[in-house]
């Protein structure tokens, strides 16, 4: 963003303020824990307890999606912002592309009295006569030194906490109105600073969550891709080192060219990650990973994966099929903040996850000019992130023209009944998935599987769509064997 831009919209919307003005105004309140709903108190981890509870005001969150935290421990590693310690949470409302986006100032200096206000963020337009929500859902959220970095569904922007605007005018209206200055009621808004791109048009990945790891030199980002809960497509991990410029406080670092490149980037086949860690222990030769995602349909609990490129382990807290209200208590996950690693694993492949290093490098390109209606900004030529080359794939599809080409199925011979499995079993269906891909001549995707743990089969199996349906020939669970034809036993019942 031309720093011309931020100065025409501070002269018309006045002076910038920083965090300290926002948590002077904080009207909001947090809830204790006895304050909460059953339904929020639901959602709670199980163990370990958490040593403090609170919950936002219903009112003020209604239509608004959480999306991610950070705090100023992460700003700086003292855990203070001048003389404040501050939580930040981000907000989004509408859908993936067309809504608002907030940020929460909480004030944590008094643990037993959280209060906050927010932040509508906004991108200048117009060389800086006017500005325009950012519309893009919110995913990721990082605050160090003095710079917000927040993904949304278009890529990362930057914002400058030194640079909050107070806005004059209280409307539904985001941007320039007659009377002054608006925000969708909001009294601040939070200009962006600079945004980055992953290039590549349409075929260009999707960032997800980000987090800070302090545990490299220099400090590092780290970053996940956006994919569907239910995709079968491998995500990806990447690791970005922040600067140590004096110029560039906040930002990733750059090479002599202007690029951004990574120093890590791996492969992971667990999907819809809403959340990244990565940290390294004193004296360990790599890092582990920790990947949350969501929590299933059928509770309210998501999963963690602690990963490396040895191995990878589910951990899921809450029962394996309970519903998310009236459940009995759920089960409870190990004892600690973190789950064991599972170990070794061949071809670095292990539950539900294929984690392999990546052997592309990615070097950031200048992103073009955008319209000024889209969800773009006029950059710096260094203001873009990372380009991965796109990895050539084929695609082969089995298609079924006409009813004329379906045979009609011989029947089989002797006491043979095909039933579906109403009661869903991790174990039985790991099970056979092992057996028929072990006399198919099985696959990579097969032998990824069947290393899966019962957390992640009873995923699987509980998801809406995915029946299992069995055959039983004189008392023993049989299949059909896809080549052949004829009937195969996988075991006694």
């Amino acid at each position: 963003m031309p720093q011309s831009t931020l100065d025409e919209l501070a002269a018309g919307m006045g002076k910038p303020f920083g965090v300290r003005a926002v948590l002077e105004t904080a009207d909001h309140s947090l809830r204790r824990a006895d304050g909460c709903t059953a339904a929020q108190r639901t959602a709670l981890p199980v163990a370990p307890t958490a040593t403090r509870t609170y919950c936002w005001d219903a009112a003020d969150t209604r239509a608004w999606r959480a999306g991610a935290v950070t705090t100023s421990g992460d700003a700086d590693d003292d855990g203070w912002w001048n003389d404040n310690r501050v939580l930040l949470s981000g907000w989004s409302q509408g859908s993936a592309d067309r809504g608002l986006a907030r940020v929460s100032f909480v004030d944590a200096n008094d643990l037993a009295r959280l209060r906050y206000a927010s932040a509508l963020l906004v991108v200048p337009v117009d060389g800086g006569r006017d500005y325009r929500a950012l519309s893009s859902r919110l995913s990721g959220m990082v605050w160090y030194q003095d710079k917000l970095l927040v993904t949304a569904s278009d890529g990362l922007y930057v914002y400058d906490m030194n640079r909050v605007q107070r806005t004059t005018v209280d409307s539904a209206a985001v941007g320039r109105v007659d009377e002054g200055w608006s925000a969708h009621g909001y009294r601040f808004v939070l200009p962006a600073v600079g945004s980055y791109r992953l290039t590549g048009g349409s075929a260009a990945p999707r960032l997800g969550g980000i987090s800070l790891d302090r545990s490299t030199a220099p400090d590092s980002l780290v970053a996940s891709e956006w994919t569907a809960a239910d995709s079968d497509r491998p995500a990806r991990l990447w690791r970005y080192d922040f600067s140590k410029d004096p110029a560039r406080p906040g930002l990733p670092a750059v090479d002599a060219t202007g690029a951004v490149r990574t120093v890590e980037a791996y492969e992971t086949e667990a999907s819809g990650i809403e959340g990244v860690l990565s940290h390294r222990a004193t004296g360990a030769d790599r890092s582990d990973w920790y990947l949350g995602r969501a929590p299933a349909p059928t509770d309210r609990h998501g999963s963690l994966w602690r990963q490396d490129t040895e191995g990878a382990e589910a951990t899921r807290c809450g029962s394996e099929s309970a519903p998310a209200a009236g459940a009995p208590r759920p089960v409870p996950c190990p004892t600690g903040k973190q789950p064991a690693r599972s170990g070794p694993s061949r071809a670095g492949r292990c539950s539900r996850c294929r984690w392999s290093r990546s052997t592309r490098h990615w070097v950031s390109r200048p992103a073009p000019a955008a319209r000024a209606d889209a969800d773009r900004q006029t950059r710096h030529p260094d203001d873009s992130l990372a380009v991965m080359t796109n990895i050539p794939v084929t695609t082969w599809s089995l298609e079924q023209n006409s009813p004329a080409d379906l045979l009609p199925a011989a029947a089989p011979d002797g006491d043979v009944r095909i039933v579906r499995a109403e009661v869903p079993s991790p174990e039985f269906s790991r099970f056979l998935y092992a057996s028929v891909g072990g006399t198919s001549g099985g696959s990579t995707g097969s032998a990824g599987r069947t290393r899966s743990g019962r957390s992640i089969w009873s995923v699987r199996v509980s998801r809406h769509g995915s029946p299992t349906t069995v055959g039983r020939r004189r008392g023993t669970w049989s299949w059909r064997h896809r080549t052949t034809g004829s009937w195969r036993s996988s075991t006694s019942a």
